[in-house]
């Protein structure tokens, strides 16, 4: 019998720490899945997770640190609460490397693509422009005592077993600012329209997504 807990990191933001809008769109759990690998990194089951119980964290005042350009930062939260969810799955022994996926479902139309480690991460996702709340895939992985960024090979060797993962969306937020404290006195500044450019079409599940290719990124012309 595991018990899972599954946290959901954060936004963190890029300025002072001031911003703390919402983003509720792509927040919401609507699905949970984890998936057992072997030794060889090939796929054992994969558990459909129905009855796991959603709690929200208070994110107030919370700093966390992160590696960024081989330096590590504390950074603030960008949200003031995030949600985690809780649950209980049976699992045969053995020693797995155990994944989390939220908001895919049952990965049944990637049904080929998650036979192997490799193939989960490359799954190709692509912005839904129409839908913003279509774009709240989430992808982590399990561990026991110590975080990695890579999935640790876990032994499943005892009645109760207890673990947790954290889970990265793949789709970041992005704020905008704009400082308007040494304008002039009476000056006021009006932003009509507002585009960010050079935003890639597609990214991997749980790979770096470096667009090396202007083709794949959306056209300029393109509202989104």
């Amino acid at each position: 019998m595991i018990s899972g807990t599954v946290k959901f990191k954060p936004f963190i933001p890029t300025l002072n720490g001031n911003s703390r809008s919402a983003g509720d769109a792509i927040k919401a759990i609507k699905s949970l899945c984890v998936l057992l690998y072997d030794e060889g990194e090939n796929l054992v089951n994969k558990y459909p997770v129905e009855n796991y119980i959603v709690t929200n964290i208070d994110r107030k005042n919370e700093n966390r640190t992160e590696s960024i350009g081989g330096e590590d930062k504390t950074l603030s939260s960008a949200e003031s609460e995030t949600p985690h969810a809780t649950f209980r799955l049976t699992v045969p022994y053995g020693k797995y490397y155990i994944y989390a996926i939220a908001n895919m479902g049952d990965l049944s139309e990637h049904n080929d693509a998650i036979q192997t480690i490799e193939g989960l991460k490359n799954i190709s996702l692509r912005w839904n422009k129409d839908d913003m709340g279509a774009n709240n895939q989430m992808f982590g992985h399990f561990f026991s005592d110590a975080r990695s960024d890579e999935a640790p090979l876990l032994t499943i060797s005892k009645q109760s077993e207890k673990l947790q993962a954290w889970v990265r969306r793949a789709a970041s937020k992005v704020t905008v600012a704009f400082d308007g404290s040494s304008l002039k006195e009476g000056v006021s500044i009006y932003i009509k329209s507002l585009r960010i450019k050079n935003i890639p079409d597609l990214c991997r599940l749980g790979v770096d997504n470096t667009v090396k290719n202007e083709k794949n990124l959306i056209e300029t012309d393109r509202k989104s």
